[in-house]
Parts: structure tokens; sequence; C-alpha cells
């Protein structure tokens, strides 16, 4: 209490000391006299005395530097709140001067008469705010190059030793440059759909087993990690998910399909789909990258309640869009300037609700297993390795998994494991040009100059005979699109395929712009002949859409209802008793029928 017995208000600074015992106020008290009050309104008087007009700037001078930063941190705070998590991320260190004490009460020195549980009282803040500075913006650290190899070291059963030996191995670190690569894969992944060869789930949206298959043999470079590897597909994963999610294709029958907008993006430039795909994706539901992290159970139970994953992706691509471009991140940076900055995440409300093997000795809630690393950090790792760099929006340097992250080892349960995720191996990613665009960091973007490699031959006789070069997995698919394969690296244009493109909605114009682009020699004049022949040929017979065919009880009925102005805009005589209706018209048709007194009864199959 005050001197005059009247509680002070709250959010003051002398309402914040009343609050702590004497036993707290007694060390504080010391800083300042050598005979410490008996009584607490003495000292709490003393300590709001100290920290009055001059003297709160004298308080501050005798502040270490780290308290100093402290108080900055929180007294620019929106808040005026301390967070030591994002404190400890950015300058590696927590501001207390002595460790923790009994039921994690920290004693912190000088420092306990500005932070009162965490809180600047606002009147103390308003006179700090006069002459403490705002802190700097914590800058994210890079390098501009990553090690050729990393060592990492691993125990092996000697036989002549008879115990365990330390052995070290070198590995090789493997970098993808993805900006050029992610446009490659896009119009592949197009045709591939186009081609109906990509078989997926209609319920999760997933590709099948043989599809990923496909898909990889199609990708540039392949996917991060050679077919069959622990780690699984990457990129053969994400981009069917990635298509759907940007309404670019749909299952239908079991199968993806190019939508308007899909068939659309076939052969356009591709900056801009790239941006819808990574755009829609930020809010897609379609998936939760964490569950690609498949040694965590528990995620779709009550108890974990996850969060909202587009609320995850958004702070990941806030802070990605703060990366330099051009300047390798090692993940661990990345994850410290996550939690540094205003971009911290959590996977789940409640880490006891997630566990590894069993639900009790395996949860999450125990210290040292669901560490921010351990599952936020592995989500970023997905969200980067799996989705990010398949957009070209990072170049990733990484290792394969089993030497990868340790920080899991010492997890119950986890012994026989090779790793935590599938994404323990990513090392370090690189800010793209494209990345930075899809981020909406730059409004304009260059791609990459195309390859304009010239490996066809056309021969009159319609072969196309690759030389010793190699075209983009799209345009292979394109050029198969119209014709047949005959040898290793022969195809011959066949009249029936290019028709059969016809009809699905291809165009000769698209297969004549890759045979010029890419043909050695001028096109032969046969070739552009016999393909436009073709073309006008196809468009010989039109397809009016579906209808029924009617059929009267004679030649009379037929002839009315041809010619009475009820029916006849509705139906096309087609000879003897018989009328075609087509299915736009079929409802005005049946009206006029029963205007005249006749009614047409549906075939069982017939869609009302």
């Amino acid at each position: 209490m005050t001197p005059n017995d009247a509680a002070p208000p709250e959010g003051t600074l002398r309402a914040a000391i009343e609050r702590r015992t004497i036993d707290e106020l007694k060390p504080l008290a010391k800083h300042f006299v050598s005979r410490v009050p008996v009584r607490k309104v003495d000292l709490v008087e003393l300590l709001v005395k100290q920290l009055e007009g001059d003297g709160l700037r004298a308080v501050w001078d005798q502040l270490t530097e780290v308290q100093k930063i402290a108080v900055a941190e929180t007294v620019h705070d929106p808040d005026g709140r301390f967070d030591a998590v994002r404190f400890e991320a950015k300058y590696g260190q927590l501001p207390w001067a002595e460790p923790v004490s009994g039921y994690g009460r920290v004693r912190a020195g000088l420092l306990d008469l500005f932070l009162h549980d965490g809180v600047i009282p606002e009147d103390l803040r308003g006179r700090l705010l006069a002459f403490v500075a705002a802190p700097s913006r914590p800058m994210i650290e890079s390098t501009p190059d990553v090690p050729a190899q990393v060592e990492r070291e691993w125990n092996d059963w000697d036989a002549k030793a008879k115990k365990s030996m330390p052995r070290v191995e070198r590995l090789p670190v493997v970098v993808r440059e993805m900006e050029r690569a992610a446009a490659l894969d896009l119009q592949a992944m197009l045709r591939l759909v186009e081609a109906g060869r990509v078989a997926a789930s209609a319920a999760t949206g997933r590709a099948s087993g043989a599809a990923v298959k496909e898909i990889e043999a199609i990708l540039d470079g392949g996917d991060f990690y050679a077919p069959g590897a622990d780690e699984g597909p990457f990129r053969a994963f994400a981009w069917p998910l990635l298509l759907q999610a940007a309404r670019l294709a749909r299952v239908t029958n079991g199968r993806l399909q190019l939508t308007r907008d899909g068939s659309a993006a076939l052969g356009a430039q591709g900056t801009e789909t790239l941006h819808r795909i990574w755009q829609s994706w930020l809010k897609s539901d379609l998936l939760d990258e964490f569950a690609r992290i498949d040694v965590v159970k528990g995620q779709g139970g009550r108890r974990a309640r996850m969060t909202k994953v587009d609320e995850r992706r958004q702070a990941i691509a806030d802070a990605l869009a703060e990366c330099p471009v051009g300047r390798w991140i090692p993940v661990d940076m990345f994850f410290r300037h996550m939690r540094a900055t205003a971009h911290n995440i959590s996977v789940a409300q409640d880490n006891w609700g997630l566990y590894v093997v069993d639900a009790e000795y395996g949860s999450m809630g125990y210290a040292g297993h669901g560490e921010w690393e351990i599952l936020e950090g592995r989500y970023v790792l997905a969200l980067l390795f799996e989705y990010a760099a398949t957009l070209g929006m990072i170049d990733v340097a990484y290792i394969p998994a089993e030497w990868g992250r340790t920080d899991w080892h010492d997890i119950w349960g986890m012994d026989s494991n090779k790793f935590f995720s599938r994404y323990d191996g990513l090392l370090s990613f690189r800010l793209t040009p494209l990345g930075a665009h899809l981020l909406d960091v730059t409004e304009t973007y260059v791609a990459p100059e195309r390859d304009l490699t010239r490996p066809l031959k056309i021969l009159p006789t319609l072969e196309v005979i690759m030389g010793s070069g190699a075209l983009p997995s799209a345009e292979v698919l394109l050029l198969e699109k119209f014709t047949r394969k005959t040898g290793d690296r022969v195809w011959k244009i066949d009249r029936e395929r290019v028709l059969e493109a016809l009809e699905e909605g291809g165009s000769v114009a698209e297969l004549l712009a890759l045979l010029r682009s890419r043909s050695e020699l001028d096109l032969p004049d046969d070739v552009e002949r016999i393909l436009r022949e073709i073309e006008e040929r196809a468009t010989q017979v039109r397809n009016m859409g579906g209808g029924i065919l009617v059929e009267c009880v004679d030649e009379a009925l037929a002839a009315l209802l041809g010619h009475d102005t009820r029916t006849r805009p509705s139906c096309r005589p087609v000879g003897g008793r018989y009328l075609f209706v087509p299915s736009a018209r079929d409802g005005a048709f049946r009206r006029g029928l029963r205007l005249l007194g006749y009614s047409l009864p549906r075939a069982f199959h017939e869609p009302r």
C-alpha cells in the first residue's frame, strides 16, 4: 500500500512493485541502500522513488547490455510484453543475471524493476520510450556458397578391437537449382495429365504409386532422391496436389484431368501460373504437410488439435520473403530467424496429444521430445523442401536424411529409425528471383533463357529423329501426342494419332511450332502440307452435341411434328418416322408435344 493507504491504479509501476513479496523486494533494495527497510510499504516507496525523474536513467545505466536490450525489446513491443523465446532466438541468450531457482522463478537483478511478470508497466514504459531506442531488426545469417561436402561421425563395430569405434563419413552435398526446373516440370506435368497418365484418389487427391513413377520419369533432373530411396518422392508427390489446389486439374473417374484453366496454361509462359499455384497452396486444405512426418502419431486426435495450416504456411512465407535473394541460408538460421521475429508457429495446440511409438512413453509433451526444431522445424522443412523447392522458389542443398538432423536421437522408442522425417537431410536453401516474385517481394520477373538447342531431324517421310541432344519432358510428351514411337529416338507422325489429338482439343499449330523450334533444318514442305490436310479434313465433320432419337408411329405424325410451330423449332426430321431432338431443346420439345396432345416417355437412362 502507498503511504496514504490508497490502492495504486492497475498498470502502474507502484502497483506492479506492490504485487511482489518482501523476499523479492529486499534484494532489489540492496542495489540502492546498505540498510534495507523492514516494512514492505517502505520497500515499495524506496524502489518507486529510485525510478522517478532522473533516477530512471541512472538505474537504466546500471543494467547490463543484454538487459538493456531486453528492456528495449519489451518497450517497443506492440503489447509491451517480453518474449523470452523470441529474445533467445534473436540474441542467443537470455537476460537473466542468475539461473532459475525454486519453482521456475528467475532472479534477474535490477531487470526485475523493469519487467514485472514479463510486462513493463504502462507509466514506466511511457517514460522509457523517451530515451530507449528501438532494437535493430534481426538480420538473417547467410553465405554465398555451401560446402561441397559435410562430415558426419558415426559408430561402427570394430571386430578386431571388439568394440564400437567412431568413424567419420564425408558426404557430398547435393545442390539442386530449381528455378528453371520448376517451369519445365509445370509444362511436363500438364502434358502428363492431358495424356491421362496420372491416376489419383478422389478422396485424398494423391497420385497412385504407378503415377508417381510416371511423374518421377518426367521431372527435370529427376526427384531429389532416387526412386525407391527411403525418403520417398518429394516433387512427384507434390505436383498433383499443387495442380489441384490451383484448380488446374481435378480427379475424374480416378484420373487427373485438366480443367479449362489447366488447358489454357499449356504452352504458356509459366511464371504467373506458378504464382497462382503458390498463392492457392497457401490457402489449400488438401493436405497438412505435417502429415508427411508420419513417425508422429495422434495428428488426427482430439487432444492434439492441430493448428490452422494456412496460418502456418503464411508465417513461413512471410519469413521467407525477408531472406536475401541468391544467398544460402542454413535451415537452423532460418529457424532462429522465424522465432526471433513475428513469424513463430506451432503445429498443435497440445503437444501431449502427439507421440511416437507409444501415446504414453513417446508423447511429444515430454521435455526434449516436442522441442520447436523437432515439431515446428520439421513442418518448416516439409513446406520448404517439398513445395517451395518444387515450385522453383528456392534452390536446395541436402544430404541423405539418415545423415541429417540428430536432434531426435534421445526421444524414447526411436532407436531403430533411420531419421525422424524424410526432410531431415535439408541443410541450406537459397531464395531465387522466381521465389521473390512468387512471394510478391518483386513486381517483375525475367525468366531464365530457354534452351534453344535443335536436336530434331524431320524427314519428308514424316519421321522425327532425335540426334545427340534432348528435349524437355513436356515437349517429348507433346511430340508423342501426335506421333507413334518407332525406335529408341525415332517417332513417326501418324494420321490417326493426329486426328485423336485434334479430337481431344489439340491443334496442328502447336505441333508445327514445336517442330520448327527444334528442327536443325527447315521443316520439309510435305510435312506441313500433310498436317494441314489432316487438320482441314478434321474440320469437315462437326460434333453438334448429344440428343435423343424420337420414333413416331408413322410418317404422317413425324411430318406433323416436324412442321408444327410448337415442335418444329426443337426437332429435326432425319427421315421416315424419325426425329432428332438436341439435348438443349428437350424440354421445349416435350412442352410442344403436350400442347399437341402427345407425350414422350423418358428412357430409363435419360437425365431429367
